[in-house]
């Protein structure tokens, strides 16, 4: 476990995933949850080079066929820790002989931890080291500790906003939608999650904010360019997950060709490209 703190924030990582493991405020309040198998065995998975499920669990790239599980193969490799200065981490993932069973592609993905102040940005980082373009979707997941009944919380938005959530069936993306409102501080509770997870693309703002009503405490999530949000939880678990996503599962009529994915990203050979999120609290 690697830690990195400063007078506000302390942050443990493990190399497995290069997963966050705890974020604790200076007064020790812990942010994310404690991993209980019961309910969930992660605490803040990297989703690469896929967000959500493929349909069979593979796909096709030029006539062939590769298998890979949900939410990609990154959140179970080691990453290596290239970098750690004052207030930052970071560990990096070069393609080998597993991923490219998996994934035919050479690459570089590192993932940089930065702290400042109450502040802990997470960058991930893809360069291309292939000779063709490199489709890839990319994401975050943590989950935010609940230290009380989930209806004592809310999720907080700058304004009201009418959204089109994506209807789910066993996990894959139906070509249909539903609004759904989002108020100023919108309630939670379970039964919100008895469809799987809310997942809205092209999310119309830029932060999203979950507030403790007995003690007023928040934690804040803004993100620049998000193509994707996801928020999830199972029922009766103390967490409630808010994940920026850059794409989505297949849709149910997907052909299984990851060149003709919805929502998948392009980089082009020798290029780089960053994505990044931050969250902000003074304790949950």
């Amino acid at each position: 476990m690697i830690n990195l703190s400063n007078t506000q924030l302390e942050i443990t990582v493990s190399k497995i995933g290069a997963e966050l493991q705890s974020i604790q405020t200076k007064d020790l309040s812990p942010i994310l949850w404690q991993k209980e198998t019961a309910h969930w065995n992660r605490i803040a998975p990297i989703l690469f080079p896929i967000v959500g499920r493929l349909q069979n669990d593979s796909y096709t790239y030029v006539g062939e066929s590769y298998s890979m599980s949900q939410h990609g193969f990154a959140r179970d490799q080691e990453f290596e820790l290239i970098e750690k200065t004052a207030n930052s981490l970071c560990f990096r993932l070069c393609s080998n002989a597993e991923t490219k069973q998996k994934y035919p592609f050479d690459f570089e993905f590192d993932i940089i931890y930065t702290i400042d102040g109450n502040n802990l940005k997470i960058e991930h980082l893809i360069r291309n080291l292939s000779s063709e373009n490199l489709p890839f979707s990319v994401g975050g997941h943590p989950a935010f500790k609940l230290e009380s009944e989930i209806s004592d919380y809310v999720l907080e938005f700058d304004q009201k906003y009418s959204v089109q959530q994506s209807v789910l069936s066993n996990g894959f993306i139906k070509n249909e939608t539903v609004e759904l409102i989002l108020e100023k501080e919108t309630a939670l509770n379970y039964s919100l999650f008895e469809n799987d997870a809310i997942v809205i693309k092209n999310p119309p703002f830029k932060q999203i904010t979950l507030k403790h009503l007995p003690s007023g405490k928040r934690v804040k999530m803004t993100c620049e360019n998000w193509t994707a949000l996801g928020i999830w939880t199972k029922k009766d678990a103390p967490f409630i997950c808010i994940e920026p996503w850059w794409g989505w599962a297949d849709e149910l009529n997907s052909n299984g060709n990851i060149l003709e994915k919805a929502g998948m990203q392009f980089l082009s050979p020798g290029k780089e490209i960053s994505y990044s999120y931050s969250i902000t609290s003074d304790g949950i």
